[in-house]
């Protein structure tokens, strides 16, 4: 296989295959030598501009399905969703769930910026994953940033869901999830 494609970063040089071959082949080059190196294959989901209904129910601002025997020891999932609330001095409950289990719930009173990220990954057997959720609120001159760090026991080969949603306390609180994020990393 020919790597004539290169970068460069620093001393070292990543060598990217010029033709098809096995899926993240690359051969890095140091001052201390070659090595093979597997790239992880990324795959993205992004989205931007929903806004919550206009009530009190939970509802979900977006669901990720995790196809069957994606997570292992050596894959995991990154997450990022940013929410503002334009309207309203309400509560607002913005939680997340992977497959009915709760992952993390923050309720915020008049907050007009989240920010949620998500890391989720296997945790070496087939029904065994760990996640950590980080959430930031944002008003003006203050920064609360919360982590919850959770171990569960979904069999992962069937299809498994992941749910960011919003509660809110008054139907009229206008809150909009302005982008989410996705990124799956396989080796």
């Amino acid at each position: 296989m020919s790597y004539t494609r290169q970068i460069v970063i620093g001393d070292a040089i990543i060598a990217l295959p010029t033709s098809d071959g096995t899926a993240g082949d690359a051969i890095c080059r140091s001052s201390t030598g070659h090595t093979y190196q597997s790239i992880p294959r990324v795959k993205v989901a992004a989205w931007q501009g929903y806004t919550l209904p206009a009530n009190t129910s939970k509802n979900a601002a977006y669901t990720y399905t995790v196809a069957a025997n994606t997570l292992s020891t050596s894959k995991c999932i990154r997450m990022k969703f940013i929410l503002r609330k334009t309207a309203g001095a309400n509560n607002v409950t913005i939680g997340a769930e992977w497959n009915g289990s709760t992952m993390h719930t923050a309720v915020t009173v008049a907050t007009l910026n989240y920010e949620v990220e998500v890391v989720l990954y296997g945790a070496g057997t087939t029904t065994a994953q760990r996640s950590i959720v980080t959430t930031q609120t944002y008003t003006t001159g203050t920064v609360t940033r919360t982590n919850t760090v959770t171990l569960y026991a979904h069999d992962q080969t069937a299809d498994l869901n992941f749910v960011l949603y919003v509660t809110k306390a008054t139907g009229s609180d206008t809150v909009i999830l302005d982008y989410a994020e996705v990124v799956e990393l396989e080796t």
